[in-house]
């Protein structure tokens, strides 16, 4: 017999936090309440429901007189066209601007979308229904349409914001900028992909995804997860060992935690054990395969194992609660290195996505952070692509405010790649990133970090960089991305524009883009801010360009021609952006012996540089083939170098070694081997290298 169970309503407290009611039954009080010391409160029977439902159909009503408004307007417009001249102004446009009235259409045209297009609402949102399948069909209606330029809701026409972005040092103005860039009126439209399977990134991507819905057959639970025998004699000098390899070696130039205030705080705390940062820090070091530690390799990866399964419980049991949000998301942010190295991506992106909640939570209590609106982002006030890189920005006193900055940046940057992975980035409209802050007792070789670092950030925060490589990245997702050639030409303007304002401190050479001159400021520097913020720049330029290489065909001699004249102009710069950067990366291994983290960034910039040059390495044109293959190799031996993961000879029960692997099977719905990769302390790395290895032999 059935038995129907009786909902479980929860109280008022609980539904308001959005989290689970826990009561023995209906009428006691909830068990959350009790534990926070909060009053329990029964939710009314009814009255609730019927305010929502009264609500959504107000909104209905409200919907749908907005919909007999807009159909009255066309009715309108259609009957002052009728009694127009024929010869009224229409520039092709479809949308009001804001600077433009709005323009006479012609009888057919509004008849044409008046009668096939259907306007539809559903879950409170306009929907409209065009029937138009390809760009063939949404080109009849206009040869030169705004939807395909990255640019387009940001230039219109001749009072558009082109001549706002350029700084004092560029000479450049409105109508300069016009002569080369159409804006709206773009004319020639290019599409990019990339195709074979000779290539890292997309074939990493597809792995990542796999990855991500797979679960580790021999991941152990968090209960099951036993004391490692290093935290059984002493743990707290354990703790306080890698607490000072941390902070040594990798904060400085990844700053996280802020030490005077972290240190002050566990001098409070009888078991450090018990504090969420405490082992976020101990599992990043575990897992990011410093030489300072002086363990077995597989006793490392047991310590990052446990560490990781302690911070989950406290984040899991404390996720809710005010007074830990900052706490929360830092410990998040601090367990990416393992959780990435081990591949837990699924559950990397559950907790992602939490401190991203948390952080927009966090943010109220910032008032230069707040802003409104559909696109709201981090940083307030416009960026309507200005440069704003201040050299003497003062310290600040405000050590959360401070860290709410640079968690803003990981948590923004991590949640963008999983979404992209997992195949869901529309929801990422804005991704704004707040300028860093500093304090005055933090090292001085963080605060240079720092300032260098907002010069990076300044560039992802250029309206035409985000727009353009919003398009871009989609080639590194094995997508085809849509750009107009004004845009492409305008780029080299911009990146020119950025290189002019790098100030002097972090400065290689005059020039950033003379091989002459950087090769021979590289030798002479031992920097490590200068270098990185040098490799940065030209890594921009490669994964940016690389996304260049293989346009789609287009009809006609011309087309074809400029579709020529991209990808080589493309193939010289993302050439040259590869020498500088090898030399560069193979300087800064040389020169700074103090600290990992720099092995663990060259890594990852050669991954980089790697996936580039294969594709150089198999172009058509035998000078920049030629050129690219001894690159190509010396970036593998760079990469043997500087390998962080050293194999262990295990007793494995898989047959056949990750080398030996059919890439081209997995790429086509292949497993992964996960649990082969998962027996080395950095599961990550090791398969990195594997896929270079084998990429490059094909």
């Amino acid at each position: 017999m059935y038995i129907k169970k009786e909902r479980s309503t929860p109280c008022v407290e609980c539904r308001n936090q959005r989290r689970k009611c826990i009561r023995s039954s209906q009428d006691a009080d909830c068990l959350r309440c009790e534990k926070l010391g909060e009053t329990c409160q029964q939710p009314t029977q009814s009255g609730e429901e019927h305010k929502d439902l009264e609500a959504l159909k107000s909104q209905v009503r409200l919907l749908e007189e907005a919909v007999a408004f807009m159909e009255e307007q066309l009715q309108i417009q259609q009957t002052h066209d009728n009694n127009s001249s024929p010869c009224s102004n229409y520039d092709g446009t479809l949308v009001r601007s804001e600077r433009q009235p709005l323009p006479a259409l012609s009888n057919r045209m509004i008849q044409s979308l008046f009668h096939t297009w259907k306007v539809k609402i559903r879950d409170g949102t306009f929907q409209i229904e065009t029937g138009i399948q390809n760009i063939s069909e949404l080109l009849q209606f206009h040869p030169s349409i705004t939807y395909l330029s990255p640019l387009s809701q940001y230039y219109t026409g001749k009072s558009s914001t082109t001549g706002s972005w350029s700084s004092n040092s560029s000479s450049y103005s409105d109508d300069s900028l016009n002569d080369f860039y159409g804006g709206c009126n773009a004319g020639i439209i290019m599409r990019f992909g990339r195709e074979g399977i000779a290539s890292l990134v997309p074939s990493t991507i597809k792995i990542l995804t796999r990855c991500m819905k797979t679960r580790l057959v021999n991941s152990p639970a968090t209960n099951t997860i036993t004391l490692p025998n290093a935290l059984l004699l002493d743990p707290k000098a354990l703790v306080n060992q890698l607490l000072d390899i941390y902070f040594k070696c990798h904060n400085k130039y990844n700053p996280l935690v802020h030490e005077p205030t972290h240190r002050a705080k566990l001098a409070t705390l009888e078991n450090p054990l018990t504090d969420l940062v405490t082992l976020g820090i101990c599992s990043y070091v575990c897992s990011a395969g410093c030489r300072h530690l002086q363990l077995p390799l597989q006793e490392r990866r047991a310590m990052g194992d446990y560490f990781h399964a302690k911070a989950r419980s406290i984040i899991l049991d404390q996720f809710d609660l005010p007074e830990n949000r900052l706490e929360n998301v830092m410990g998040i942010n601090l367990l990416m290195e393992y959780m990435h190295m081990t591949f837990k991506f699924d559950e990397c992106r559950q907790l992602l996505a939490m401190a991203f909640q948390i952080l927009l939570d966090l943010r109220n209590d910032y008032p230069e952070f707040r802003t409104t609106g559909v696109n709201a982002c981090f940083e307030g006030g416009p960026h309507s692509g200005q440069y704003t890189f201040t050299k003497d920005e003062d310290p600040i006193t405000d050590v959360n405010k401070m860290l709410f900055t640079r968690h803003v940046t990981f948590s923004l940057w991590y949640n963008l790649l999983m979404d992209y992975i997992s195949d869901d980035f529309a929801k990422n409209e804005c991704l704004h990133f707040p300028i860093w802050k500093y304090m005055a007792d933090e090292p001085e070789e963080t605060k240079r970090f720092v300032r260098a670092q907002n010069w990076v950030i300044n560039l992802y925060n250029h309206d035409f960089v985000m727009n353009f490589t919003k398009q871009s990245f989609r080639v590194l997702m094995g997508r085809t991305c849509t750009l107009s050639l004004e845009s492409i030409v305008k780029l080299e303007t911009v990146l020119q524009e950025w290189a002019m304002s790098l100030p002097a401190e972090f400065r290689l050479c005059h020039d950033l883009y003379d091989k002459e001159a950087c090769f021979k400021a590289i030798d002479q520097t031992t920097d490590s801010v200068v270098l990185t913020t040098f490799i940065h720049f030209h890594i921009f330029h490669v994964s940016t360009y690389s996304c260049l290489l293989q346009p789609k065909s287009l009809h006609g001699e011309t087309q074809q021609q400029l579709l020529s004249w991209v990808q080589e102009r493309s193939l010289q710069k993302i050439l040259r952006s590869c020498q500088l950067a090898l030399y560069a990366i193979h300087r800064l291994t040389m020169a700074e012996t103090n600290s990992c983290n720099y092995k663990l960034c060259a890594s990852e910039f050669l991954f980089s540089a790697l996936d580039v040059l294969v594709l150089l390495a198999l172009s058509p044109s035998m000078h920049i083939a030629n050129e690219a293959r001894p690159m190509m190799k010396s970036c593998l031996n760079e990469l043997d170098t500087n390998r962080l993961s050293i194999r262990i000879k295990l007793q494995s029960s898989h047959s056949s070694g990750p080398t030996t692997f059919n890439l081209s099977e997995l790429l086509n719905g292949g497993k992964l081997d996960v649990d082969y990769y998962n027996q080395f302390p950095h599961p990550w790395l090791e398969m990195m290298y594997d896929a270079s290895r084998y990429i490059t032999s094909e």
